[in-house]
């Protein structure tokens, strides 16, 4: 368990860096939330703009509405945004935003995390 998570050699061994570790984990899982969010939202972004500009959108019809938005999704939806944008960039960027502004010498005891986004691998 302590290879897949550095930090808890920090309690076994009784180490006072433990809270800072912990703070460094907690704003990389944070950061890391944040940018596999800002990619899924930056691959609908041109979805939506196109459903709401299409008038088909707002017709009463059921069926018409669904066309309407399944031809926009067919078109304009990535399968996998996470893999297009690439999972050594996401963490790679998550850490840089978390470098940015976790205590410094946190970030050294990070996990491995690709294990926690099956299917994307590179």
């Amino acid at each position: 368990m302590i290879a897949r998570r550095p930090v808890l050699r920090l309690v076994a061994s009784r180490d006072e860096r433990l809270e800072l570790a912990l703070k460094g984990e907690m704003e990389f899982w944070h950061r890391l939330d944040r940018v596999r969010t800002r990619v899924h939202e930056h691959a609908v972004r041109p979805y939506m703009v196109a459903v709401k500009r299409d008038a088909r959108s707002d017709l009463p019809q059921l069926l018409i509405q669904h066309q309407c938005r399944l031809e926009h999704a067919e078109r304009l939806l990535a399968v996998n945004p996470l893999r297009a944008f690439g999972l050594d960039r996401l963490i790679a960027e998550a850490r840089a935003e978390a470098d940015k502004c976790a205590p410094a010498g946190s970030l050294e005891w990070l996990p491995e995390v690709r294990g926690s986004f099956i299917g994307l691998g590179e």
